[in-house]
């Protein structure tokens, strides 16, 4: 059954009941039926603005939340760069120093010396340096946490 069919048959049923008194038009009817009309009226135009403002604040809120997600993506990379930076920087300084000490360990006359002024400076360094490394790889990872916590 197609809606014109419905349609019509809805209305022959309609009109048969007021003939037979079925439904009697008086003032609540009337008043039921302008009602009734008036929310099919809302419902028909409002929808459209309720959904559209409700698209627009949905694409907001995407928008929003794929730029958050972006800044902690690239945060992430950063530190993830940062920490192998500062893994071969590690792995090189102590690679110098083994070889320092290699070389120093072979010659036998400076041995005393090296070992008490320039063994000692170099671990220096590299403490310092390491000491340096943590402090940034510790500022990098409070600025991940404040990135993260937005």
């Amino acid at each position: 059954m197609s809606n014109m069919s419905r349609i019509r048959l809805a209305i022959v049923a309609i009109s048969l009941a007021f003939y037979f008194n079925i439904f009697i038009i008086n003032e609540e009817f009337l008043v039921c039926c302008t009602f009734s009309l008036f929310l099919l009226f809302c419902s028909k135009t409002m929808a459209e603005a309720v959904q559209d403002t409700f698209q627009s604040r949905s694409f907001a809120i995407e928008q929003e939340l794929s730029n958050s997600l972006l800044q902690k993506l690239e945060a992430i990379k950063e530190y993830r760069s940062y920490n192998q930076t500062i893994l071969q920087r590690k792995s090189a300084i102590q690679t110098i120093l083994k070889h320092i000490v290699k070389t120093f360990q072979t010659t036998n006359s400076f041995q005393t010396i090296i070992k008490n002024t320039q063994i000692e400076r170099t671990k220096q360094r590299l403490n310092l340096c390491v000491a340096s490394e943590l402090k940034l790889k510790a500022n990098l990872q409070r600025s991940i946490a404040h990135a993260l916590d937005k």
